[in-house]
């Protein structure tokens, strides 16, 4: 657990070595206050972990293969579905689960974002528009460069009024 922009785990190690009673004194007293305040759920196994968060048929077994799918690049220590850097890949196989059920600020971006033309339009793997769409804010065009400055107050806000502005004066244009 823990934010791999703010500090990297050790060689080989993991998050409570890289900062020795953070989880203890800080993050684990702090996520139980959010399962208390009912903004993340809380659960032994991820399977419980599904039902809590209302994952029914279909969209559990999805919920679930994507979990071992997560553990499976965890142990190769490689990303081919979202080209994350290794230092970014955690397993999920101890409990406790948490998982957000109200969105709050530790879901800003994706640090890489969706690679966009001049007009914010996202595309394709073979360089083709996805007509219709357009991805501003954080999630287009790769403006963290894969990492996300927690040091830069506002600079997410900037650039979400700024290219949404852009896509909405576009599209008043057309």
């Amino acid at each position: 657990m823990g934010c791999s922009t703010i500090y990297m785990q050790p060689e080989g190690g993991s998050d409570h070595d890289a900062f020795p009673g953070q989880l203890d004194e800080w993050i684990e007293p702090e996520m139980e206050q959010f399962v208390a305040d009912g903004r993340i759920v809380k659960a032994d196994t991820l399977d419980a972990l599904a039902d809590a968060l209302g994952f029914t048929g279909d969209d559990k077994a999805a919920f679930l293969e994507t979990c071992e799918r997560q553990n499976e690049n965890f142990d190769n220590q490689l990303d081919p579905d979202f080209g994350k850097e290794p230092f970014r890949l955690s397993e999920l196989r101890t409990p406790p689960f948490y998982a957000s059920v109200k969105s709050c600020g530790f879901t800003l971006c994706t640090t890489d974002g969706v690679v966009v033309n001049d007009d914010l339009q996202p595309l394709r793997e073979d360089g083709t528009v996805i007509e219709g769409v357009y991805a501003v804010g954080n999630d287009g065009g790769c403006f963290y460069n894969g990492t996300y400055p927690n040091l830069a107050a506002g600079l997410n806000a900037g650039k979400c009024v700024t290219f949404g502005r852009m896509v909405g004066k576009m599209l008043a244009e057309k």
